[in-house]
């Protein structure tokens, strides 16, 4: 019986942490055998001295759930998870009270255990014939911002004389590390092959921390083994002064270049020296528009990483945001400044549905297989993975 099913999610958390406390870290194999169900990860609990620094905006321990393949293969999906972020302009940060401490509580973990036998972390290889035997690794999302602070002290918000730390970067790195170290991710070998996914603010932490698994995985990245995937993730400009972004008066592109310096962000370093030469703003570097060229096009100009882009042309959070629901006139000035924002960008690979409004696709098992005949979501992405000519799906627009 699969012991993560068997047991309250409450129960795997505290087995987990005294397994850890014990000096126990989780083995990939048990017998020479590969774990057949998840465990629990918290960097910061294996090793102190090393990944202290890998922690939620309270300052408890980030953690992650590793599911080693079935069947020994060398192919890896990291996958960030996705839920907002606050920067106390727009959306405040007092007001994140399951985000913001020890992950994965029971409710976290209640939502990995439906993900992990849906989409692209099915085991079933009818259904996911890609990747469901891959080894699957799921980062809980506790920092606030977007995997993009990269700070070691507390930082002043609202509500917390305090301070939270934001501290997305050290996770990230503390993930690929404590993969690396205990795990069996091996840079070295020329079988491993890695996908670096994220789901919302996920898929924006993967391209700002793209160039920290570039350099902790160098050899499977120049070798073109590290692929990226922004799964409604991106940021475009909409600028309505009807329709601001949340709860500010600010657009969606302002609040995230503000929050750079609220988290003490860091992202693609080529595209925030660029921002610096023309004497812009680091924070610019959140904006698909912007940072995409510096992720993809060949070292020295940028990262020279494969990106796979999915985001709808009427993103249903985007559409939340922007208070846009319920009114068909605005959503369809929203679809057309999205197209037009895709124009704006020379894509490889791009996957946009426009047929109804959605927003992330890597967990749900409604959209893995939606889109047009041989062009669905999952079969672009098994192309893209596969090193296939690049493609350009844009579907369902009126």
């Amino acid at each position: 019986m699969n012991r993560l099913r068997a047991l309250p999610p409450v129960a795997v958390v505290l087995l987990s942490l005294a397994a850890a406390a014990l000096g126990l870290p989780p083995s990939p194999t048990i017998a020479g055998e590969p774990i057949r169900e998840p465990v629990l990860v918290l960097p910061a609990v294996l090793d102190p001295a090393r990944w202290g620094t890998a922690r939620c905006n309270d300052g408890t321990p980030f953690g992650f759930m590793l599911e080693s393949s079935p069947t020994g293969s060398r192919e890896w999906v990291l996958l960030l998870e996705g839920g907002g972020f606050c920067e106390d302009q727009c959306a405040m940060c007092d007001g994140r009270d399951l985000r913001w401490t020890t992950s994965p509580g029971a409710e976290a973990l209640a939502f990995y255990e439906t993900l992990r036998t849906n989409a692209i972390f099915s085991p079933d290889p009818g259904w996911n014939p890609v990747f469901h035997d891959a080894n699957k690794v799921y980062a809980f999302y506790c920092s606030s911002d977007v995997w993009s602070g990269n700070t070691t002290e507390r930082r002043p918000i609202a509500g917390d004389p305090d301070g939270w730390y934001f501290s997305g970067r050290a996770n990230v790195s503390a993930m690929v590390e404590t993969l690396k170290t205990l795990y069996g991710l091996h840079d070295a070998q020329a079988a491993t092959e890695v996908l670096f996914a994220g789901m919302s603010a996920g898929g924006e932490g993967v391209q700002a921390t793209a160039d920290l698994v570039y350099r902790l995985l160098p050899r499977v990245a120049r070798s073109g083994r590290l692929r990226l995937v922004n799964d409604a993730g991106s940021v475009f400009v909409f600028d309505d002064p009807d329709h601001r972004f949340l709860w500010g008066d600010l657009t969606f592109k302002q609040a995230m270049v503000d929050a750079y310096d609220f988290w003490g962000s860091r992202l693609n370093p080529l595209c925030e020296r660029a921002q610096d030469m023309m004497g812009g703003q680091r924070g610019a570097c959140f904006d698909e528009v912007v940072v995409y060229p510096f992720t993809v096009r060949p070292r020295p100009y940028g990262l020279g990483l494969p990106l796979f882009v999915q985001h709808s042309s009427i993103d249903g959070f985007q559409l939340r945001a922007h208070h846009l629901t319920g009114d068909p006139e605005s959503i369809e000035d929203f679809r057309a400044n999205t197209l037009l924002r895709f124009g704006e960008v020379s894509w490889a690979w791009l996957w946009s549905g426009g047929a109804f409004s959605y927003h992330s696709t890597l967990w749900r098992n409604d959209r893995w297989h939606m889109g047009p005949a041989g062009q669905t979501l999952h079969e672009v992405l098994g192309r893209f993975w596969e090193d296939q000519p690049p493609e350009v799906v844009i579907y369902g627009n009126p």
